[in-house]
């Protein structure tokens, strides 16, 4: 009796590491969702999948209230959610295998499988604008009724908004991941933001804050228009 019994543990030992092993994967084969936060697992998940996240351009959404989330918030949310409408998965804001599977890819260099052609950025305008220490960039433009911008701020550049004369801000978004790609084959990495709401034809401006305020710093803005 005593012989099946140690027979049996012996056989459930060995079946051990091959449930660990199929619970591997990038975030331990764990679901992280909101209310998770590091302290639940064994490593720093949710940490791991916000740097995901912003290593993949997110930030926009991370960095919602400024500061990043020390849990799996509201904000980490917004950005997983993003993420799976770029890639076309069901948007739950739940990062369960199919996410994980994909985030995996992404973090590796692939991109989205896509039925549509890539959006095509033609570049209107270039400048680089000195921004005093402590002060926000301003550049202005003249927007056309119904065009699609997309507007970079490369180098130091932290946040750009569209502005117009009555310091009313325009509608300004992230651009999905393809908008992103296209950029990066561009040979652009700087931040940018898409401007497509533009209720009358007039002049507007990109008001540009830096990443450091405490010396003048030189940042390249880039004007693209944007056609599906």
């Amino acid at each position: 009796m005593a012989g099946k019994y140690l027979t049996g543990i012996l056989l459930v030992a060995l079946a051990l590491p091959a449930v660990v092993l199929g619970q591997g994967g990038r975030y331990g084969g764990h679901t992280l969702e909101f209310g998770t936060r590091d302290s639940d697992f064994a490593a720093d998940y949710v940490t791991m999948l916000q740097t995901d996240l912003s290593k993949l351009g997110y930030d926009d959404y991370l960095l919602k209230s400024g500061k990043l989330e020390s849990a799996f918030g509201p904000a980490t949310g917004a950005a997983v959610k993003a993420f799976q409408r770029d890639w076309g998965l069901p948007v739950t804001g739940v990062v369960g295998a199919e996410t994980t599977a994909a985030l995996e890819r992404a973090v590796a260099g692939g991109r989205p499988e896509s039925t549509e052609p890539p959006p095509k950025l033609t570049l209107l305008e270039s400048a680089q604008i000195t921004i005093k220490a402590g002060e926000k960039g301003r550049y202005d433009i003249k927007p056309a009724q119904g065009t699609t911008y997309v507007i970079s701020c490369g180098g130091d550049c932290l946040e750009a908004n569209v502005v117009n004369p009555y310091d009313a801000y325009a509608r300004v978004v992230t651009p999905p991941a393809d908008v992103r790609y296209a950029l990066e084959e561009l040979g652009d990495d700087g931040k940018a933001v898409i401007f497509d709401d533009v209720p009358f034809a007039g002049k507007y401006f990109v008001e540009i804050e830096p990443l450091n305020d405490l010396k003048d710093t030189s940042v390249l803005i880039r004007i693209y228009e944007l056609t599906r």
